[in-house]
C-alpha cells in the first residue's frame, strides 16, 4: 500500500482507497485527480479483503479498472457485502476502451452503490460528492436504527404493561399466599427476571420468604427485611435500590429482589419502571390476602366469644333449673310438714285457719315465683337456641 498524498503534494481532507491493477496504471492521470483528496493505493484483487477497512474510513472506494468484464464479475460477487458494509464505489472509466466503457455503464446501472465517473476532470469533485452522499446514507441508517430501537423498546414496554395488566386481572380472584407467589413468579419469569419475594402480613406480623429457585437464602431474606423496615421508617426514601447487578423494590406488603439486573442504564430504568407497576400489583394482591386474614381473625374472635357466652349461659341455665328443682322440693316438704304439724299440735279450728291462711299466701307467692322462673327459663332456652344458630352460620 502506497500513500499517494506525498507523491501528489495535495492538501488532503478525506482518505479514499484507490484500487487499480498497479500503480503505473494510474500514474498518467492521477495528477489531475487528487486536489483535496488523499488516496491510498490497493491492488484491485484486494478489494474483498479490504471492504471493512474501506467502510471504516470514508466508505467510498475509487476504482480504475482496465478489464471491464473482470471488474463486473467482481462487483457482482461482492455487491451484497458492499451493501452490508455500506461501501460506495466510484468507477473511473478513463482507462477503459470506449466501447467497453459504454457497456460497463449500462451493466452498472442495476447496482445502487456503484457510480461511474467518465471524465478525470471532475473526478475529485465527484468523489467528494459521493463521500457526502455516503454520509447522508449513514445518517439515514442511524436514524432508522434509532427508530427501530425506539420501536422495539415501545413494543417491549407495551408487552411488559400487558403482563402487569394480566397480573392485575388475575389478582381479583387471588386471596391465598401460594396463588399470589405463583402468579408473581410467573410474571417475573415472563419479564426475564429472576429473584425472591418477601411478604409481610401487617395483620399477623409474620414474614413469608419465597425464591424462584426454591432455595432458602437467609442473608437474602434479612437484606430484604432490613430494606423494607428502613423504607417504612423513612417514608421520603425511594422504594428502589440498585447494587451489584441487583434491584430491590419494596411496597407496603411485598418486597422483591431481582438478581439479574442488566448493566445498561436505560435497561435498568425501564426495569425500574416495570417493577414499580409490578410491586403495586403485588401489593394489591397482598391486600386481598390481608383482608382475608383480618376477616378470619375477626371471625375467630366472634366464634370464640359466642362459644364462651354460650357456655356461660348454659351453666347459668343449669344452675337456674337446679334452683327450680330445689324450690319445688322445698314447697312439697313444707306442705307435708305443715299437715303433720297441725295434727300433732292440737290447735283450735280458729288457730288452724289463721295458720293455713298465712301458709296459703306464702305458697301463692312461691307459685308466682316458680311461674316467673319458668318464664326466665324459656328466655334462657331462646338465648341458647340463638347462640347455636349463630355457631352454625359462622
Amino acid at each position: 500500500m502506497v500513500n499517494l498524498n506525498g507523491i501528489l503534494g495535495c492538501s488532503m481532507k478525506h482518505v479514499v482507497p484507490l484500487f487499480a491493477e498497479n500503480e503505473s496504471a494510474i500514474d498518467e492521470f492521477i495528477d489531475d485527480a487528487c486536489h483535496n483528496l488523499e488516496y491510498e493505493f490497493f491492488e484491485s484483487s484486494g478489494f474483498k479483503e479490504n471492504l471493512k477497512e474501506v467502510s471504516a474510513k470514508e466508505g467510498v472506494a475509487l476504482f480504475v479498472p482496465t478489464e471491464a468484464q473482470d471488474f463486473l464479475e467482481m462487483i457482482h460477487s461482492l455487491h451484497n457485502k458492499m451493501k452490508k458494509n455500506k461501501v460506495v464505489v466510484a468507477v473511473c472509466l478513463e482507462g477503459v476502451d470506449s466501447n467497453d466503457a459504454e457497456q460497463l455503464v449500462q451493466e452498472l446501472e442495476s447496482y445502487e452503490l456503484v457510480f461511474c465517473i467518465k471524465s478525470m476532470q471532475n473526478m475529485s469533485q465527484e468523489v467528494s460528492d459521493l463521500i457526502q452522499f455516503r454520509k447522508f446514507l449513514m445518517s439515514i441508517q442511524e436514524k432508522s436504527d434509532d427508530f427501530k430501537i425506539m420501536a422495539y423498546q415501545a413494543m417491549e414496554t407495551a408487552a411488559e404493561i400487558g403482563l402487569i395488566t394480566l397480573l392485575l386481572e388475575k389478582s381479583i380472584n387471588i386471596d391465598a399466599l401460594d396463588d399470589m407467589t405463583n402468579a408473581l413468579f410467573d410474571t417475573m419469569k415472563s419479564l426475564n427476571a429472576s429473584g425472591s419475594i418477601l411478604y409481610t402480613s401487617l395483620v399477623t406480623m409474620d414474614e413469608y420468604y419465597f425464591s424462584d429457585d426454591q432455595e432458602y437464602k437467609e442473608k437474602e431474606k434479612k437484606l430484604m427485611g432490613a430494606y423494607r423496615d428502613h423504607l417504612h421508617e423513612n417514608s421520603t426514601i425511594g422504594r428502589f435500590k440498585t447494587f451489584s447487578g441487583r434491584l430491590l423494590v419494596a411496597g407496603k406488603y411485598v418486597t422483591v429482589l431481582i438478581r439479574n439486573l442488566p448493566d445498561d442504564e436505560e435497561e435498568q430504568g425501564r426495569i425500574r419502571d416495570t417493577f414499580g407497576a409490578f410491586i403495586n400489583a403485588a401489593d394489591f394482591i397482598a391486600s386481598n390476602i390481608e383482608s382475608r386474614i383480618a376477616k378470619e381473625k375477626r371471625q375467630k374472635v366472634i366464634n370464640d366469644t359466642i362459644d364462651a357466652v354460650g357456655e356461660t349461659v348454659e351453666i347459668v341455665q343449669g344452675m337456674f333449673k337446679s334452683h327450680e328443682k330445689k324450690t319445688m322440693q322445698t314447697m312439697d316438704e313444707l306442705i307435708c310438714n305443715t299437715e303433720e304439724g297441725l295434727a300433732i299440735l292440737g290447735l283450735t279450728e280458729e288457730q288452724e285457719n289463721y295458720f293455713i291462711n298465712h301458709l296459703e299466701i306464702a305458697m301463692a307467692n312461691l307459685v308466682a315465683m316458680y311461674s316467673s322462673g319458668i318464664a326466665i327459663e324459656n328466655q334462657f332456652d331462646t338465648i341458647v337456641s340463638n347462640i347455636n344458630n349463630i355457631r352454625h352460620l359462622s
